[in-house]
Order: C-alpha cells, then structure tokens, then sequence
C-alpha cells in the first residue's frame, strides 16, 4: 500500500475507523495510521473482520491479514494475540475494498479481559463474536 499515491487524505479524531457506504464506489483502499495506547503490559488479542481485503499491523508487524476472498465475498474475520509493554504502539490498518459492500471491523481486549474494545463504526454483528 505504501506504493500508492493518495487520492485524499483525511483525520479521524474519533479514532473510529470507518467505511463510507457508497454503491457505486469500489475498487478503492484506505489506510488508518495510529498509537495505541496500551493500559498495561501484557497479552492482547485484537480481531479484525472484513468482506475483502484487510491487514492489521501492530510496531510494524503484521498481525492479521484477510486476503480478497473474490465476488460476493461474506465478512471474514482473523484473531490474533501479541505481547505488548505499556503505553504508545504504532499501529496500522489496510483495508482494500473490490466490489459491493464495504465492511470493517476491528476489536481489541486486554490481558486478563473480556471486555471487548471496539474500534471502528461496524460493531459486532450476529455472527461476529470474538473469543
């Protein structure tokens, strides 16, 4: 992604991520760049879901990749643990839309959590249930 030219760039001081829900727009990317602000060190898990492509990157390292799964795709999701020390992680999430709906979703628990975080607009869904 990073041998793309941006056609917009844009801040999202709610630190949601989201998708714009538009029909007629596909074949696009987006990119969210952050730090997360881990509470404490320790064993996080984070999942990531999406209809197309998706890749999650926590210091640098990919965590969770969604590879396009083709036309008509349904939402696919990828969990995953990392150990994290306390305060400011960089962290980055690709999102490659191909075609009809436009869907991300990504969550994150702490260590010794089940309480799940959500960070982006799309939310749990019925089928969509982290562990």
């Amino acid at each position: 992604m990073d041998k793309f030219t941006p056609e917009s760039i844009k801040n999202e001081p709610s630190g949601i991520i989201d998708v714009p829900q538009d029909p007629t727009q596909d074949n696009f990317a987006i990119k969210w760049t952050a730090k997360f602000n881990a509470p404490q060190k320790g064993r996080y898990t984070f999942v990531v879901a999406a209809n197309d492509t998706a890749k999650l990157k926590i210091n640098g390292k990919v965590i969770c990749e969604l590879k396009q799964g083709g036309h008509m795709v349904p939402l696919r999701k990828q969990t995953a643990e990392v150990d994290l020390e306390q305060g400011a992680i960089p962290i980055s999430v690709e999102f490659w839309e191909k075609a009809n709906s436009q869907s991300i979703i990504l969550a994150w628990k702490g260590p010794n959590s089940d309480h799940w975080h959500w960070l982006s607009r799309e939310q749990q869904t019925s089928f969509l249930k982290p562990k």
